[in-house]
């Protein structure tokens, strides 16, 4: 009788263990998801502080056109803009129209970079970040 009761109680353990293995595989994707993301940002923030700012305003020089995707692999890699099997799509804008807290006025020496990262697996989804660059005298 008492082997009959253990088996219950651990089978019901047992049943709740797996009902609850899709969720915490959702939630470990996304959040690996997130994290290459960021590495991903981390390498656009990149670009764009080692570039002179009179480079990175200008449309036709700048680094990170906003006309051009950027694609990179699962692991957060850069691939070339031909590649087919790609895991991200970046498209960026910069934007001189940045007004500084605090004030009411805009600042020339000032543009905010935003970046739009879509999963090539959740493709509705789309995480915006962004970065206040100043002119830094280069």
């Amino acid at each position: 009788m008492e082997v009959v009761i253990a088996l219950g109680v651990t089978s019901f353990a047992l049943i709740t263990l797996v009902g609850l293995l899709p969720i915490g595989l959702k939630n470990f994707q996304s959040a690996a998801d997130t994290e290459i993301q960021a590495k991903i940002f981390q390498q656009i923030q990149a670009i764009a502080l080692q570039s002179d700012f009179s480079v990175l305003v200008n449309s036709s020089k700048t680094p990170l056109p906003s006309q051009q995707l950027l694609f990179f692999d699962e692991r957060g890699k850069m691939m070339d803009s031909s590649a087919k099997n790609y895991a991200y799509c970046v498209s960026n804008s910069i934007s001189r129209d940045y007004v500084v807290p605090g004030t009411s006025s805009m600042s020339e020496n000032m543009a905010m970079v935003k970046s739009y990262i879509t999963s090539r697996s959740s493709p509705r989804f789309t995480n915006i970040y962004s970065i206040v660059i100043s002119n830094n005298g280069r």
